[in-house]
């Protein structure tokens, strides 16, 4: 798969992961613990392709696991962050995150800042500046959610610009395999945090703990481990500022999501924002009848 399709096919899991993070919050079981199994049954699904083919080899390096605890603390970030703030806000303040990659990718990978990307930052910031301001102003970080919202965005920007991109790129399964590992110890940590963790699920879809069974398998099943997997797959073998351009789909994803299931408003600011966004990730990508060149 082309790793620019492969970040936006991401973007459909990241977009929607909210409505299992919610329902699986409510569903009556310890604190953290429904959500913090699901990341580790994503993590035994891979435990029969670890052997064949000598891939433990794949897990065996410090590197791997390095860049694992990054992209797994980050994930847990921003999924505790969505149980516990107001979705609108976690979602502005991570995807800060272009900015970010932009900087990262230029200290430590040497990564051009081209016009191309800025015009790219420029449409995806303009989106969400449209989408969400509310007329009082930018909203800065003042709560729990809204710093884990905010340093989580920094957080995937370092794991997107932590491989050098010059040489071959790590193993996707080293580091998907590595990421699942260490993304449920970090959730179970940071869910018990101090503050409120009350979430609204989705309407007319929420169970006890018993119904919590299907949401914890369809998490681990169907959101985590592709959309890892697709993430890891393409940000290994593009530039991090790109990779952040292309993830930014996934704000417009959510917000036909939840205006479907939650009935919050999607008016025209909320299609003019997200046609901007659309926009900043087209402007990155090179088109369906072009290959990626990148460490090929």
């Amino acid at each position: 798969m082309r790793p620019d399709l492969a970040i936006l096919a991401s973007t459909l899991l990241w977009g929607s992961m909210w409505i299992p993070v919610r329902q699986l919050n409510g569903a009556g079981w310890e604190q953290g613990m429904a959500i913090t199994v699901s990341m580790s049954i994503a993590a035994v699904m891979l435990l029969p392709f670890l052997f064949p083919g000598r891939r433990w080899m794949q897990v065996a390096g410090a590197k791997v696991w390095a860049l694992g605890l990054l992209f797994g603390f980050g994930i847990a970030l921003y999924l505790e962050a969505i149980v516990r703030g107001t979705v609108a806000r976690v979602v502005l303040l991570f995807y800060l995150m272009p900015v970010w990659s932009a900087i990262l990718g230029r200290l430590i990978n040497g990564d051009p800042i081209t016009l191309r990307r800025v015009v790219g930052i420029g449409l995806g910031v303009s989106g969400l500046a449209i989408i969400f301001y509310d007329g009082s102003g930018f909203p800065l970080p003042s709560s729990a959610s809204d710093f884990m919202a905010l340093f989580s965005g920094v957080i995937w920007a370092l794991a997107f610009a932590f491989p050098d991109h010059s040489k071959k790129p790590m193993s996707t399964f080293g580091q998907v395999f590595a990421a699942l590992v260490l993304m449920g110890p970090a959730f179970y940590l940071l869910s018990h945090v101090p503050g409120s963790r009350d979430s609204i699920a989705v309407m007319g879809l929420s169970g006890g703990a018993s119904a919590g069974v299907v949401w914890l398998v369809a998490l681990a099943v169907i959101w985590l481990l592709p959309a890892v997997t697709l993430t890891l797959f393409g940000a290994g073998r593009l530039q991090s500022s790109q990779v952040a351009i292309f993830l930014m789909l996934e704000v417009a994803i959510s917000l036909i999501s939840a205006a479907v299931l939650l009935d919050e408003p999607f008016g025209l600011r909320e299609t003019l924002g997200a046609t901007l966004i659309i926009a900043a990730s087209f402007a990155e990508f090179d088109g369906f009848g072009k290959r990626s060149v990148q460490n090929e």
